[in-house]
């Protein structure tokens, strides 16, 4: 298996991301501003070569810095939003939820191009601002991932009573904000019956909070964990 990195992170990052998940045989180069992986991947189970082949293929979607995600470049490149599309699709089989929601702000790029192109409705969850004061809807009150303090906001009348919802965003880490959404849409009557991500860097222990099954397009740990929801799974 050959991936060619562009606005990649360091090799030395990339070295202790394979070692850590039991990937041993490879090798790194720069070629020019690219960073050239070759992984042997003949004594590799083919669930295994699957999550390696999704992780490394969207690297490009983001700029890297040596501490992680600079930032997000999907939007510079939309054929690779069709891309998303197609992997949150494999990850959740059709009919898996009624609808979709997402969280303010980028969860609203996401969102939309994937409520576009699955035509399913799209609910969205906004952060609280002062003007919403006095409209009907629904409040929740959670900490980001720096330590500060921040509302969401739900206009009434909301998805619906039993409404199964697909929640969008862009990166997992301490789950609070994926936590207050659905305790909010929960509030309005709607399940949250699953998350999709572009990364997920929560550890095992924030995602098992969830009765749902989270996936993502990139999954710094558990990496081979990050499959597609099996058909039985959906009763």
């Amino acid at each position: 298996m050959r991936f060619k990195l562009h606005n990649c992170e360091s090799m030395e990052n990339i070295d202790n991301f394979l070692k850590r998940h039991g990937i041993t045989d490879f090798s790194l180069r720069k070629d020019a501003d690219i960073t050239v992986l070759d992984i042997d991947d003949r004594g590799l189970a083919q669930k295994q070569r699957a999550a390696l082949q999704l992780h490394f293929n969207f690297y490009d979607i983001f700029v890297w810095s040596e501490q992680g995600v600079e930032n997000i470049a999907l939007w510079e490149q939309p054929a690779r939003v069709v891309d998303m599309v197609e992997a949150m699709r494999r990850f959740f089989p059709i009919g898996y939820a009624e609808a979709l929601a997402t969280v303010e702000a980028k969860g609203f790029l996401i969102g939309g191009a994937a409520g576009y192109a699955t035509f399913k409705p799209l609910y969205t969850v906004r952060k609280y601002k002062p003007l919403f004061a006095g409209l009907p809807g629904w409040r929740k009150r959670y900490t980001t991932w720096n330590g500060q303090e921040e509302e969401f906001y739900l206009f009434a009348p909301g998805p619906g009573e039993g409404k199964r919802l697909l929640l969008i965003d862009d990166v997992l880490e301490t789950g609070n904000s994926l936590a207050a959404a659905v305790d909010l849409l929960a509030e309005a009557g709607a399940e949250v019956v699953g998350a999709f991500y572009l990364i997920d860097a929560a550890t095992p222990e924030v995602r098992g909070q969830f009765k749902f099954p989270i996936r993502s397009l990139l999954r710094y740990h558990d990496l081979f964990g990050n499959q597609p929801i099996e058909i039985e799974q959906l009763s």
